[in-house]
């Protein structure tokens, strides 16, 4: 290829001005890990240091500093999708690669929080964000807003690392797209096409005080979904009209190194992803007829339901008002009074919560307030026990704990995406019991004279966390409705023309049964939270459920 004078003279423009950005910014733009400073280095500490005497010299009667260094890889893998997309695809939307390096402070002065962040990991630049973050504070102090009041936390200084096998971005890409490209020789065997896509995370992060804890944590993330394109002819069975792609996440976003795909049995896996989409394209397709019915729903849609209803109800910001204005409030509106009195579900339900779940996407050994987090319950025997809280946001109901003899301590849910957002509570690991007889969905839906079942449902629910409506997943196409007789999945109802519609105080008054202790299945759940919005993710714990007479509708109608 030649080149030319002009191209030759811009180039070495842009390779000049690159010369004088910061290595460390430079690993950051260019999405690789040369030149990247480790967060468990003595460089790291004295960063952390450097923006906490800033603070401090500012002003500020209390600061935290919080470092971040996210690692992501996005790999997809498609036969028969098409002309010019067959194999390993990276970069563009089909593939990418993110390395993005942070740190942020926050600064208490006068009882108000200042927070500034920064993409940029300098000393000058530590300080600075220091020096704004106390600024901010007393500036926004002027506004007469309630005086923050942090509960008591020990000092803490020690390093954890979330228990994989091995590292993900330790395995050589060779390995990984071995892996992968093995599924592609497999599925042209028996499919007309199918789309693997896989996430892979690490998230290092810091966590320093002014009170003097120092923390380094490392967190993992990997995940594997599945789109199968089934043969129309297969079988003999035409399916006009019929989107033929069926997802299933074989392997769900868990807290786990690379040894959850690289010993994961990817035939056996992908086999079962098509010939569960052939059973299910076999069925005839028929409108749903609106009515009340008996509902089984299966463990995917249980903990969804858990997440968004009692997972999100339970954060005592939003129960306090202060998610109003952005992922709105609640009906636990009043947490003082209805703690330990407020019934939320049947006696046979029981919720709790903790960051310690193995796999766990919100597990951690200390939260962004330098907390270690505990298990506790936030619904025993079906009523509301406890709220998801943190050093900042426990006061706000010490009169019901007092009322409770209970200590008054941080739970331990304070958290951040990264170093660039600022600390807010967010949702732990839930988890909902399960009941005592070995059921499972199906041998729920073998209970049912005439009913509906589900599989794989998204959730909407509205701005006070009250109504709901358990409906078709329109981003991964996943939720199958079926008509259910006399035990028997009898027919397929119109996907797009079905739903399933809720108030949430009465959902889980609804519930006939609880899957058995076999039948508990883990899903990850993303959150948005705040503004602007942080995403974050948590797994939920749940097993199939029987639902007495819910409301089926068609909300096309």
């Amino acid at each position: 290829m030649s080149l030319s004078r002009r191209d030759f003279v811009r180039h070495g423009a842009l390779l000049a001005a690159s010369a004088a950005i910061p290595a460390r910014l430079q690993a950051t733009m260019r999405g690789g890990p040369g030149g990247v400073v480790s967060l468990s280095s003595p460089e790291a500490r004295e960063l952390a240091m450097r923006a906490l005497d800033a603070a401090r010299s500012a002003g500020a009667a209390h600061a935290e500093v919080r470092l971040s260094h996210l690692r992501r890889w996005d790999i997809s893998e498609c036969t028969g999708c098409g002309p010019g997309v067959t194999g390993i695809m990276q970069g563009g939307t089909n593939g990418t690669n993110t390395d993005v390096l942070a740190i942020g402070i926050r600064a208490l002065v006068a009882g108000t929080w200042g927070f500034a962040s920064s993409a940029i990991l300098t000393p000058d630049e530590a300080a600075r964000l220091g020096t704004e973050a106390a600024r901010q504070a007393r500036t926004t102090a002027r506004a007469g807003m309630a005086p923050v009041d942090l509960v008591p936390a020990p000092v803490v200084e020690g390093r954890w690392t979330m228990p994989v096998e091995r590292d993900p971005f330790a395995v050589t890409r060779e390995e990984v797209l071995d892996t992968l490209n093995g599924t592609s020789y497999h599925s042209l065997r028996s499919w007309a096409g199918h789309n693997l896509q896989v996430v892979l995370l690490r998230l290092e992060t810091v966590f320093a005080s002014a009170a003097g804890s120092y923390v380094v944590q490392t967190r993992y993330g990997t995940e594997a979904k599945v789109w199968a394109n089934v043969r129309p002819e297969h079988k003999g069975v035409q399916f006009a009209g019929q989107r033929p792609w069926g997802i299933a996440n074989v392997l769900p976003l868990a807290g786990r190194g690379w040894e959850y795909l690289g010993r994961a049995p990817w035939y056996e896996m992908l086999e079962r992803v098509r010939e569960e989409q052939e059973r299910y394209l076999a069925l005839p397709e028929k409108p749903v007829d609106v009515g009340r019915y008996d509902v089984v729903v299966d463990a995917i849609t249980a903990a969804r339901l858990l997440s968004g209803t009692i997972g999100a109800a339970t954060e005592l910001d939003r129960a306090m008002g202060y998610e109003a204005n952005a992922g709105g409030t609640t009906y636990l509106n009043d947490p003082v009074g209805m703690l330990g009195k407020e019934p939320v579900g049947t006696p046979d339900l029981n919720v709790t919560a903790n960051r310690s779940l193995a796999g766990g996407m919100a597990t951690v050994k200390w939260d962004d307030e330098g907390v270690a987090p505990e298990e506790f319950p936030l619904v025993k025997d079906g009523v509301l026990t406890d709220f998801q809280t943190t050093r900042e946001s426990v006061p706000w109901i010490a009169e019901a704990y007092r009322r409770l003899n209970r200590p008054l301590r941080s739970h331990g849910c304070a958290g951040g995406a990264t170093a660039l957002d600022a600390t807010q509570l967010q949702r732990p690991n839930l988890r909902l019991a399960p009941g005592r007889a070995a059921l499972g969905f199906d041998e729920m839906i073998g209970r049912l004279a005439n009913g509906v079942a589900v599989e794989s449902a998204a959730m909407d629910l509205d701005f006070n966390v009250l109504n709901g409506m358990a409906r078709l997943d329109q981003q991964f196409t996943s939720t199958r409705f079926y008509q259910v007789k006399r035990g028997k999945k009898v027919a397929r109802l119109v996907p797009t023309g079905t739903a399933i519609l809720f108030r949430a105080p009465e959902l889980w008054k609804s519930v006939l049964a609880l899957g058995g202790p076999e039948s508990v299945r883990p899903f990850p759940v993303k959150t948005s939270k705040g503004e602007p919005a942080q995403e974050t993710w948590h797994t939920a714990e749940a097993p199939p459920m029987l639902l007495r007479q819910m409301a089926v509708i068609d909300p096309t109608r």
